[in-house]
């Protein structure tokens, strides 16, 4: 009999943008599903207290939970600051970010709800949102437009990342839907399951076609 399968459940909240916003998702270990992307809206005196103490109750809930936060005062308890700028292996970590994410948009494993498909983004030619370039190495590099690329699309990587680096399992998602019952208090995990059966086929045939058109 095999194990079940293990979900990390993840919060990634970037609060380093004008417009900053909260994402959740469940990672099964091989598809990512987001099931939320959510603005922080106001002024900070208006949403600290609450966003405080979320992310004390997803951390006791066992959440993986990212923070963009240069001061560091929202990275509270077992959250993980998290900073685009960051350099490992020579590359930033916004570049990590972005071939995590682009190796799960193109094999179909990313999943998103309806309402986050507005952050969903393809890499393009000159002018894009994002472009993908090559450096003189032969290295894989990004140039993002920061004015249409905001908060939630932030969020949404940093979910990439906490989803990839901090893998808890592998598992294949037929195996899943056979093996698990889904506990009537376990909203995540009710989304995911509502995302992937309601969402997932349509989601990757678009992906699918985009990318044989030759995108």
């Amino acid at each position: 009999m095999p194990d079940k399968p293990k979900f990390m459940n993840i919060m990634a909240v970037s609060l380093e943008s004008e417009k900053r916003h909260k994402a959740y998702a469940v990672f099964d270990g091989k598809k990512l599903a987001i099931t939320h992307c959510l603005p922080v809206y106001g002024a900070v005196s208006s949403w600290e207290d609450d966003l405080i103490a979320e992310l004390k109750d997803k951390h006791r809930a066992g959440f993986s939970v990212l923070v963009e936060d240069r001061s560091m005062q929202y990275c509270i308890g077992d959250a993980t600051p998290f900073s685009f700028d960051e350099v490992i292996d020579g590359r930033s970590m916004l570049y990590h970010a972005l071939d995590e994410y682009f190796s799960l948009l193109n094999l179909g494993n990313l999943i998103v709800d309806q309402s986050v498909e507005r952050f969903i983004v393809r890499p393009g030619s000159e002018g894009a949102k994002i472009e993908k370039k090559q450096d003189d190495v032969g290295r894989t590099v990004y140039s993002v437009d920061w004015t249409t690329f905001n908060g939630g699309h932030k969020a949404i990587l940093m979910c990439v990342c906490a989803a990839r680096f901090r893998s808890v399992s592998q598992v294949f998602i037929d195996q899943m839907f056979e093996d698990v019952k889904i506990e009537e208090d376990n909203s995540m995990l009710k989304s995911f399951h509502a995302i992937t059966k309601g969402h997932t086929k349509n989601l990757i045939k678009g992906w699918s076609d985009y990318y044989e058109d030759g995108h």
